[in-house]
C-alpha cells in the first residue's frame, strides 16, 4: 500500500470513527426549510379568505467530471401564486397555479394548476390534492434528490400527517403519471414513509430515531409499453443527535445524523444491474453563527435509488457512459451552508459542496444560490357562507 492511499484510509477511518463516537446522525442531514412550500395552515378563525404567494430564484451549477453522475447547470425560478379559503378552521381549501422557468428557454418549463383540500383534526393531517412534499418529506439525499426540488417540485396525490410530541408521521402517495389506454408510457407511482420517534428533547440536547421507506412502481395493464413491471423500495434508519450552545457565541451547536440504508428491487422481472444492494451515510455538522460546516460520508454496495442523488448510485445515469458501472461507491462530502434571513418571509441560501471519490482518486464540486419569498396575506375575514 502506498503512503498516500495509507494516509487517505487513515482520514477515512478516524472520520467514521470520529462520527460514531459522537453518537450516530440533521434536519434528516440538511437544513431544508427555507424551501418548504407552505402548508396548509390553520387560521386562527373559520371563514378566513388568504393569498399565498411563494417564490424561488435558482442557480445551481455542478461541476462533475465522473462516470456516475452528469455535471450540468440549473437557472432559472418558480412561482406559486394560491388563493386559500378556510370554511370553518379545519378545513382549507388551495387553488393556484406553478410557473417554472428555465433562464435560456424562451418557453416555460412547466405551468400547471395546484389544488388541494386539507382537513386537520387535533395532531392528524389529511390531504388531498398538491402534497406538502418534496424536500418537505425529509428524506436523506441518497434516497431523494436535492435537485428534484427544481426539476420535479410539485407531488399530487393523498397525504396523512401526523404530529405528536413524541412522534411525527409522514405517509403519501404521490402519481406522477397517469395511464390512458395504448399509451406507450407506463403508469408511475411513488409512496413512501417519514417517521421520526423524539427519544429525548431539551432546549439543549435532542436525540431522535429516523425511519424512512421510499418506494415506486412503474407498470399498468392497459399500457402498450413492451418493459415490464418494476417496483423498488428504500429504505433507511438512522440515529440523530443535536447539542446547542449556551450563550450566542461563534460557535452555536453541533449535530450528527448517520443511516444504514437499503435498495430492494422486487420487480418479478429484474432489469437494472442489481436487484439489492445497502450502504451508511454519516454526518457530522458544525452549526456556528455565520454558516454551517457539514461533513459527510457515503459507503454504498450495489445500491440503487430512482429519486435519489445520482451522485450516490453504483450505477450510471450520465449521458456519456450510461453501462458504467462502480458496485462499491464511496465518498466524502463536505458543504459549506449559509442562510441568510434578509426579512421575516425572505431566505438568501448559499451552498458550496466539495467532494472526493475514494475510487477515482478526483474531487468535483457543486455550488448554488437560492432566493426564497413566502408569504400569506389576510384577504378576507369571517367569510359568510350559505
Amino acid at each position: 500500500m502506498t503512503k498516500k492511499r495509507k494516509y487517505i484510509s487513515g482520514i477515512r477511518l478516524f472520520f467514521i470513527f470520529f462520527i460514531s463516537f459522537l453518537i450516530t446522525d440533521s434536519y434528516c442531514q440538511l437544513n431544508n426549510k427555507a424551501f418548504y412550500l407552505p402548508s396548509s395552515f390553520q387560521a386562527e378563525k373559520g371563514k378566513c379568505l388568504y393569498f399565498s404567494f411563494s417564490n424561488l430564484n435558482f442557480t445551481k451549477n455542478n461541476e462533475y467530471f465522473n462516470k456516475i453522475a452528469d455535471g450540468y447547470t440549473l437557472f432559472g425560478y418558480q412561482v406559486n401564486p394560491e388563493v386559500v379559503f378556510f370554511p370553518s378552521e379545519n378545513i382549507g381549501i388551495r387553488a393556484g397555479i406553478f410557473v417554472w422557468k428555465d433562464f435560456g428557454n424562451n418557453k416555460y418549463s412547466r405551468l400547471a394548476p395546484t389544488y388541494s383540500v386539507s382537513i386537520r383534526k387535533d395532531s392528524l393531517s389529511f390531504i388531498f390534492g398538491k402534497l406538502d412534499g418534496s424536500l418537505k418529506h425529509g428524506l436523506i439525499e441518497p434516497m431523494y434528490d436535492f435537485e428534484n426540488i427544481l426539476t420535479d417540485r410539485l407531488e399530487d396525490g393523498i397525504q396523512v400527517i401526523y404530529n405528536h410530541s413524541l412522534f411525527y408521521l409522514d405517509l403519501w402517495i404521490n402519481w406522477e403519471h397517469m395511464l390512458y389506454r395504448g399509451e406507450m408510457e407506463q403508469e408511475k407511482v411513488s409512496l413512501g414513509i417519514s417517521g421520526v420517534v423524539k427519544i429525548f428533547d431539551r432546549e439543549r440536547f435532542v436525540l431522535d430515531i429516523p425511519v424512512q421507506i421510499f418506494g415506486m412502481h412503474k407498470g399498468g395493464q392497459i399500457d402498450a409499453s413492451p418493459l415490464p413491471l418494476k417496483t423498488v423500495f428504500n429504505s433507511a434508519v438512522g440515529l440523530s443527535f443535536q447539542w446547542n450552545s449556551e450563550n450566542n457565541s461563534f460557535f452555536q451547536g453541533l449535530r450528527t445524523d448517520n443511516y444504514f440504508t437499503f435498495y430492494d428491487d422486487i420487480s418479478f422481472e429484474k432489469t437494472d444491474v442489481f436487484s439489492n444492494g445497502h450502504g451508511t451515510y454519516l454526518n457530522l455538522t458544525f452549526l456556528t453563527k455565520y454558516f454551517d460546516l457539514m461533513l459527510s460520508y457515503w459507503k454504498g454496495n450495489k445500491y440503487i435509488s430512482h429519486h435519489g442523488g445520482a451522485l450516490y448510485n453504483s450505477r450510471s445515469t450520465t449521458f456519456k457512459y450510461p453501462d458504467f458501472i462502480d458496485p462499491n461507491r464511496e465518498l466524502f462530502i463536505i458543504r459549506f451552508l449559509q442562510e441568510i434571513r434578509i426579512m421575516k418571509n425572505l431566505y438568501i441560501t448559499a451552498r458550496i459542496e466539495p467532494l472526493y471519490d475514494f475510487n477515482s482518486g478526483k474531487i468535483d464540486f457543486s455550488h448554488g444560490l437560492y432566493i426564497n419569498y413566502k408569504q400569506n396575506f389576510l384577504l378576507k375575514k369571517s367569510i359568510k357562507t350559505p
